[in-house]
């Protein structure tokens, strides 16, 4: 169902980062329409916007969802997310 993660407050972003996208599930943000996802795509989403995902696929779709405020270091903050999720995956703490 459309929603928003913040009581409609704007700014309030998620670093979303896609560990599979199944075919036949959707994201939908207000304003922006479909935001088409791929595998390993890195997003920060204003989750002050409503939004939705709708999955018709029969397999579950895994993406890991980082709240915070950024500001405008988000180049930084993108690196850290991503190199830290890869190094947990090479130290075999994260199975892909």
């Amino acid at each position: 169902a459309p929603h928003n993660d913040t009581g409609g407050e704007r700014g309030f972003s998620a670093t979303n980062i896609a560990l599979n996208q199944p075919v036949g599930c959707e994201m939908a943000m207000e304003k922006y329409g479909r935001t088409p996802w791929k595998p390993g795509d890195v997003r920060r989403l204003d989750v002050g916007v409503n939004h939705s995902v709708y999955n018709s696929s029969n397999e579950n779709r895994f993406h890991i969802i980082i709240h915070g405020r950024t500001g405008n270091r988000y180049q930084d903050w993108k690196r850290l997310i991503v190199s830290s999720f890869l190094k947990r995956m090479r130290e075999g703490d994260i199975y892909g």
